[in-house]
């Protein structure tokens, strides 16, 4: 199965029985979105993890992307990501959360998102809810959650905190 076939079937809800135009332009759009038109013909399982996790976000998307037909679906209220930035390198994984802010923004959209990365989350999250063996151990905004306390008792490790022009980063001890 091809890049562009594994985009398309985020549509398939969509349409009966065969694409139509108005889903191939929705999915020329999000393989240009995630930045995957140089692989969009090469099989999905000659792909590394972090191009999969690319292509996987563009099928996710392929679901709610709106169009101007938009007002004859059900608007995305609700977006849920689990681990979204496996596989990706740095460079990716910024990206990605940009480009996750930028779609919530403009549709309007709540996104719950499990990360591992304090820092993305401190850069990114407008609220932070840190679990500890599935119990919440805090909930707030980055500043009120990303406390000395709160990380040593989650993660048992020292963190130091770095104001920089993005926010507070974190080095652990």
């Amino acid at each position: 199965m091809s890049v562009r076939e594994v985009v398309m079937m985020g549509r398939y809800p969509h349409f009966g029985g065969r694409p139509g135009p108005l889903d191939q332009k929705i999915v020329d759009e999000l393989i240009d979105f995630v930045d995957v038109r140089e692989f969009v013909d090469r099989n999905y399982q000659t792909l590394s993890g972090g191009e999969r996790q690319r292509v996987n976000f563009a099928r996710v998307l392929a679901q709610v992307w709106p169009t101007e037909h938009s007002s004859e679906f059900p608007k995305c209220r609700y977006l849920f990501l689990d681990e979204p930035l496996t596989f990706l390198d740095i460079h990716h994984q910024i990206d990605f959360m940009k480009k996750v802010r930028d779609f919530a923004s403009a549709e309007d959209t709540v996104t719950i998102g499990v990360v591992h990365d304090l820092n993305l989350a401190a850069r990114f999250a407008d609220r932070i809810l840190m679990l500890s063996a599935g119990r919440i151990v805090a909930e707030g905004s980055p500043q009120e959650v990303l406390t000395a306390d709160h990380i040593k008792k989650v993660f048992a490790v020292e963190p130091e905190f770095i104001p920089t022009a993005d926010g507070v980063h974190l080095i652990f001890n």
